[in-house]
């Protein structure tokens, strides 16, 4: 059941990123999707919590699952997720995804740095691929369709999100694993997570410009960014439930599937929106192959 929740997670990140990559690019910005995703988060996980009764077993958590949970939600959905939509404004979701899936490089390098795992030698093949990939994306065309953008300064600050973004996400579910199993129930954990990450994105709305944003939205912009909010809650919600029942260590490959459906999408909804160039997809394909290496040894 877990690993099904899970590649359902990997479907809904891909249609998450697509649609809110259309978004962006209309939007111009990254910070209205952040406050439409965060507020359908917390909507559907209270709704989800009051349906599946997890609201008691937020009654007896330790403080050690409350700062687990919260500094899940403000690591992934606060600081992550704007790495994530500022580097699919700039580069697009083709180039952007396969970046993000180096979480798994990220969390194999801690786990040996700091829990003294043992070195595999065929996670140097691997991290050799994803370097392989990272260099061919590198060299791909500085600009993205329709944006006038063709300096390589936007196509390496883009670069730069997205790793960091799959840093954050990858940090993330140590401490999603950590706080769901103490709280007992996904749906609360979920919750808890969402507020703390809705706290700090909500304050930011003392500044006039990011309310002239969200006041100013585009209708594409807005539809897009609904759907997209829609796709990665639903993708949150399917993860918190997988890893409440099933280790990291095959939830983390199975929502990383994303990397393998956003290039079909993308030609569907944003066909002149991305990037298919030879290098962008070889290296794609690269960095998947890399991350494949270290998750199967």
């Amino acid at each position: 059941m877990g690993e099904l929740l899970a590649l359902l997670s990997g479907v809904s990140y891909a249609g998450s990123n697509v649609f809110t990559r259309r978004g962006v690019f209309f939007s111009k910005e990254t910070y209205s999707p952040l406050v439409i995703s965060m507020c359908l988060g917390v909507l559907l996980f209270f709704l989800t919590m009051l349906i599946s009764g997890g609201a008691s077993s937020l009654m007896g958590v330790s403080w050690w699952g409350i700062m687990a949970l919260s500094a899940a939600g403000i690591i992934h959905f606060v600081i992550g997720r704007s790495l994530n939509y500022t580097s699919l404004r700039l580069i697009g979701a083709n180039r952007t995804v396969p970046l993000m899936s180096t979480n798994v490089l990220f969390a194999t390098v801690l786990a040996i740095v700091f829990l003294k795992e043992a070195i595999v030698p065929l996670h140097a093949v691997g991290t050799a691929s994803i370097f392989l990939g990272l260099v061919l994306i590198g060299m791909s065309s500085g600009g993205t369709p329709g944006t006038g953008k063709t300096g390589r300064a936007e196509l390496f600050k883009g670069m730069a999100a997205g790793l960091s973004a799959g840093l954050c996400y990858g940090v993330s579910s140590l401490f999603v694993s950590v706080g769901v199993r103490e709280v007992g129930s996904p749906f609360a954990g979920g919750l808890v997570s969402y507020l703390a990450a809705g706290v700090v994105t909500l304050a930011f709305l003392v500044r006039p410009q990011q309310r002239r944003c969200l006041a100013c939205l585009p209708r594409p912009a807005l539809v897009s960014m609904l759907i997209g909010g829609s796709s990665v809650t639903a993708a949150q919600v399917f993860r918190y439930v997988a890893l409440a029942f099933t280790p990291v260590n095959v939830v983390a490959p199975l929502t990383s599937t994303n990397n393998l459906f956003v290039p079909f999408l993308s030609w569907v909804v944003n066909r002149k929106m991305e990037v298919f160039s030879a290098k962008v997809l070889v290296g794609a394909a690269a960095m998947i192959t890399g991350v494949a290496i270290i998750l199967l040894t």
